[in-house]
């Protein structure tokens, strides 16, 4: 009976984490109840991060209806899509950036930067 609480337990803390706006990235941005709206690095290595070159993006979309509580996500936010909208071979550094209105609408956009 108890090993079955504290499995309840980390099953909540897993969930209500991934509902708390957890970020992919290194750095973590605070986030609003309103709105959000921040950029925010992918890469780590900031020494091989050039100034100039091509940019790529992708985004992804996340719309919740508020009355039924159905949701929606739609797009490919992935490095590899934004590589290929910017004609990139080579990719030196990705960052993203992230826009959230009242908690129903949710944007995300990754850009790439390279060659």
């Amino acid at each position: 009976m108890r090993v079955s609480w504290y499995f309840s337990l980390l099953f909540l803390s897993i969930v209500v984490g991934g509902c708390a706006g957890i970020s992919p990235s290194v750095v973590q941005p605070p986030i609003g109840l309103i709105f959000t709206n921040y950029k925010a690095p992918l890469s780590t290595n900031l020494q091989a991060t050039p100034a100039e070159g091509k940019v790529g993006t992708s985004g992804a979309f996340y719309f919740r209806e508020p009355f039924l509580g159905t949701s929606y996500a739609w797009g490919d936010a992935s490095i590899q899509a934004a590589a290929k909208n910017g004609n990139l071979t080579q990719i030196d550094y990705a960052d993203y950036e992230f826009l959230q209105i009242l908690g129903f609408f949710s944007k995300v956009t990754v850009r790439v930067h390279g060659n």
